[in-house]
């Protein structure tokens, strides 16, 4: 698959550059001609798309290397919410969140974990267009002794026939979807040794509830949980 995926981005990308760039310097050059500029941006937004779409691919087939340090999970939660601040405000969606204040340190690759829980965050306003609320709740879990972070959308809901193939690969119930987006999210907090649930209702809305082990240094090196 890792090959495949190489080539099949080597291949494209290339053709998508040119695409893109030729488009670009057409309509630099447009005078007065309003369909034919919409129609060129048109184009430029699409060969993004596709070279996206390539990213996820090659990224599904070859994930990164993650690199854990120990870290609190309440400024990421925090940044989290700012990036998507905007679209939310647009789409009149409130943000809100609670965090516990004795949330013990965890080994994040903070990057990483950050590209999944915002995934997460950008599925929740896709429910949502027409308004309503987002809460992100962290917290102790002590029957699993981690941290249980919970992500609350009010949106339309996943049907049960829907939510059963959520993290299958290629599968999209969205228009412009490629259907990698959650099983890379949900890889990544596998690499942290996590855990993802999805729980969801028709007009109800869904819960995400992502669950991170503590973790502590063995003597070599790696990480263990507990």
């Amino acid at each position: 698959m890792e090959p495949l995926a190489a080539g099949i981005a080597h291949e494209v990308r290339n053709p998508l550059a040119i695409i893109r760039s030729t488009a670009q310097y057409c309509l630099g050059e447009v005078v007065n001609n309003k369909d034919l500029e919409e129609s060129l941006q048109t184009i430029i937004k699409s060969s993004e798309t596709a070279n996206r779409v390539v990213s996820d691919l090659v990224e599904f087939a070859r994930p990164e290397a993650v690199d854990f340090k120990q870290q609190s999970l309440a400024p990421i939660i925090k940044e989290g919410l700012r990036m998507v601040h905007g679209r939310a405000k647009t789409q009149k969606v409130k943000l809100s969140k609670s965090v516990a204040r004795n949330l013990p340190q965890l080994f994040l690759d903070k990057k990483r974990f950050l590209q999944a829980y915002i995934n997460f965050l950008v599925n929740a306003l896709d429910s949502m267009p027409n308004g309503g609320k987002l809460r992100v709740e962290a917290a102790r879990d002590n029957s699993h002794r981690g941290v249980r972070l919970i992500i609350h959308d009010s949106g339309k809901g996943i049907p049960e026939e829907v939510l059963s193939k959520i993290l299958q690969p290629f599968y999209s119930t969205k228009k412009e979807g490629v259907g990698l987006g959650l099983p890379i999210a949900e890889g990544i907090i596998r690499s942290h040794g996590g855990k993802v649930d999805f729980k969801s209702q028709p007009r109800e809305g869904t819960e995400v509830m992502v669950l991170l082990p503590v973790r502590k240094r063995n003597i070599n090196g790696n990480h263990s949980r507990y």
